[in-house]
């Protein structure tokens, strides 16, 4: 039969532990928000862009009006991306706060419990990459010079 009561110092080894994981749930959470307005930005800047064609070639040229519509949707698609994604982190806060407020039912294990089920709540490539870098130890973002990346002309079905 094993003992199901901690020691004093095991649980307090474990609320520290679960501490530093929330710590960096936190810190997840920010990358992701960080990654959400940096990818916000490359959408206003073809935005900008798509309207700047369509000033110009309006008309001119069908197939660049064609292309600039094109990558105003695209655009215009990232915003709803955002959303969902400033969605994610609201709901993220919101589950380390609810954690943090019962102290008592703040484990190492719950922490890693809310990470997987955060994981599991992602709807974007780029969410999924930005966690697969935190799990790796690493909460670097992309700049927007992601923009130029082959992704970005194409629409994420989410």
């Amino acid at each position: 039969m094993t003992d199901s009561v901690q020691h004093p110092a095991q649980a307090k080894d474990d609320l520290q532990s679960a501490l530093q994981h929330a710590s960096k749930l936190l810190a997840l959470g920010l990358s992701q928000l960080n990654q959400a307005r940096l990818d916000n930005d490359c959408h206003m800047q073809q935005l900008i862009q798509a309207h700047t064609t369509l000033a110009e070639y309006l008309t001119d040229e069908q197939p660049a009006v064609h292309q600039a519509l094109q990558n105003m949707v695209i655009a215009f698609q990232g915003h709803d991306e955002l959303n969902q994604r400033l969605e994610h982190f609201q709901w993220l806060f919101q589950q380390i706060a609810d954690a943090l407020s019962e102290p008592t039912q703040l484990t190492s294990a719950s922490m890693a419990a809310l990470d997987t089920d955060i994981e599991r709540r992602y709807t974007t490539t780029t969410e999924r990459i930005v966690h697969r870098h935190y799990r790796r130890g690493k909460l670097e973002t992309t700049s927007a010079e992601q923009c130029a990346s082959p992704h970005s002309g194409s629409i994420e079905l989410f």
